[in-house]
């Protein structure tokens, strides 16, 4: 399965090939095989308004994205891409050699000088930040080898990822790391504490169970407060 077939479904199923009025040997080629792959796959097209692109620099825009997972996809299913990756819990340095990976895939040519449908841009170095990298191998890696090793009963292998979860330093920080670490006075050091603290924010402070969060009940309870969602506000 070649680059540009997989871009076809991936874009087509993102709903951008939809009524797309741009005029090029690339897009021809891929409305073509969107045709030939949706009828033999059956599949649903999403509404491309669903996609943002507000505030978004050019290099991470949704059309950028979905080029890589398509370079990606092309990676496994044609090169032992998962195999390296798991190899790679065998080194030294996991982290460094799984991005170094992922900084080797390759994208459609077109996608390397374009960051939308006929919107052209200079040449980029990589295809993809190194700290989006960091957070497909936290997200997506990570949750997938864990899956593999307890299914093969790979305890190495488990313990490894495990360790590297608990002592990887943490990624960027966002608005909601920002929040958690001010009104709980932390610093996340980790990308299991800044998980930790993003998990408890959704599933916690968002929804008002302060009292059901042996951390809440510490803050609010024994503090004297009683404005539960004052840990929400921006």
């Amino acid at each position: 399965t070649g680059l540009r077939d997989l871009d076809a479904i991936l874009f087509g199923a993102a709903g951008f090939l939809y009524d797309l009025k741009i005029k090029d040997e690339y897009v021809d080629r891929i409305k073509s095989l969107k045709a030939k792959h949706f009828q033999n796959l059956g599949i649903d097209s999403m509404d491309k308004a669903e996609w943002n692109f507000f505030r978004l620099r050019p290099h991470n825009f949704p059309t950028r994205r979905l080029a890589y997972a398509s370079g990606v996809l092309s990676k496994l299913i044609n090169d032992n891409f998962f195999k390296e990756i798991i190899l790679a819990f065998e080194e030294v340095n996991t982290i460094k050699r799984i991005s170094d990976l992922f900084l080797d895939i390759d994208i459609s040519d077109y996608w390397k000088t374009h960051y939308n449908f006929g919107k052209a841009n200079p040449p980029a170095i990589n295809a993809i930040g190194e700290e989006r990298i960091k957070d497909i191998i936290i997200n997506v890696v990570f949750p997938f080898v864990l899956l593999y090793s307890v299914s093969f009963n790979n305890t190495a292998l488990k313990n490894n990822i495990k360790i590297l979860y608990l002592t990887s330093k943490a990624s960027g920080r966002n608005e909601i790391t920002r929040v958690m670490e001010s009104q709980l006075e932390v610093k996340a050091k980790t990308t299991a504490v800044q998980q930790g603290l993003i998990h408890l924010h959704n599933f916690s402070c968002v929804k008002g169970k302060c009292d059901e969060c042996l951390i809440g009940s510490n803050v609010f309870v024994n503090e004297g407060k009683v404005d539960y969602l004052q840990i929400i506000l921006y």
